[in-house]
């Protein structure tokens, strides 16, 4: 049971090139403008993998829904944390716990729920007006780690639409996935359009717009800027994976590392970008796109490495090997990669 909590941990934030082997894994998903650093970690207590918060010089575990296992995904700038937490309740599969949306606010721990029609959830971002966005989704019932329908929702903290979880729709196909949305309440994923494709969407004002892609068939859109940058990963022509911007109506494929893949997890107010890439050894590899140029951040002594988030000071939080095989949380500062542990 203990490793199918962990695949599904993984799986849920898009992590497949996580060393498989890994036996202690720690993930920072996400650091916001004060400093403070969300994620989780493998224990060895009762809960084998749990949430945290790190902030001023303390950890804060995340409690779950009576299952096994949460793990923090998105934060804002007041410390208002989101994820999904395992309830005690068991997949029609027989093989997952129900997993549902938290948020995490003033040491309270409260269950979004789920959209009409749908037992899952999970929260990616709060932006500081308290507005959380995430999906909703239903797992297959014929076998684990299969989603068989999504939707995207918003849910507001505060304010006339308080404690309601609303249904974002599609670009005219069948799913959606809200991954990210900025100060401004402009949000973007991925969504399937009318012709059965899955494209990055912007959604602003309530108007859905499809960004396309590289030329190939399949886009996504993982975070935007105060500024209005979008990152994430498109398809080429020829079936190769990239990490994109999209700025100004024009999506730009961003450098490589010289390999199959790239992917944009985030991106900062100063245009800074983060993600992996794929060196020509076949190494994964954190990358920081600045100015145009494409930095590998190194690892913690392995060959695989991540970043998923970057605040305004530039510092970066993500995931990486060990020397000894293991996987480790992160954060870089000032050209220095910190070994964060097998928190908490």
């Amino acid at each position: 049971m203990f490793r199918t909590i962990l695949f599904r941990a993984l799986l849920v934030v898009f992590l497949l090139s996580t060393p498989a082997y890994a036996q202690e894994l720690s993930t920072a998903a996400t650091i916001n403008n004060r400093g403070d650093i969300a994620g989780g970690s493998t224990t060895s207590g009762p809960n084998p993998f749990v949430g945290w918060v790190i902030g001023n010089k303390s950890i804060e575990t995340i409690d779950t829904f009576g299952g096994p296992a949460a793990l923090a995904y998105g934060m804002n700038d007041r410390g208002d944390v989101v994820g999904q937490s395992d309830t005690a309740a068991i997949e029609a599969n027989g093989e997952e716990f129900i997993s549902q949306a938290f948020l995490l606010r003033h040491g309270v721990v409260t269950n979004l729920g789920t959209l009409p029609g749908f037992n899952n959830s999970q929260a990616y971002a709060i932006n500081n007006g308290g507005t959380i966005v995430g999906w909703s989704y239903n797992e297959s019932p014929l076998g684990p780690f299969t989603v068989q329908t999504y939707h995207a929702f918003a849910y507001d903290v505060t304010g006339r639409d308080a404690g309601v979880m609303r249904d974002l729709g599609t670009l005219g196909g069948s799913t959606s996935i809200a991954f990210n949305i900025n100060n401004a309440g402009t949000i973007v994923g991925r969504s399937r359009n009318a012709s059965g494709q899955d494209h990055a969407f912007v959604l602003a004002g309530g108007v859905y717009t499809d960004l396309g892609t590289l030329g190939g068939t399949f886009s996504e859109a993982r975070a935007i800027s105060d500024t209005g940058v979008i990152v994430g990963m498109a398809r080429t022509a020829t079936g190769v994976r990239r990490a994109f911007a999209y700025a100004r109506g024009v999506m730009t494929e961003l450098a490589s590392l010289g390999g199959s893949l790239s992917r944009a997890f985030d991106v900062n107010n100063n245009g800074d970008i983060v993600g992996q890439a794929v060196n020509t050894s076949g190494e994964i590899r954190a990358v920081l796109w600045r100015n145009g140029t494409i930095i590998d951040l190194g690892t913690l002594g392995g060959g695989y490495a991540t970043a998923l988030s970057i605040n305004d000071r530039g510092e970066i939080v993500g995931e990486a090997e060990t020397a000894t095989g293991d996987v480790h949380a992160f954060v870089w500062r000032n050209g220095v990669m910190t070994d964060l542990g097998a928190l908490p």
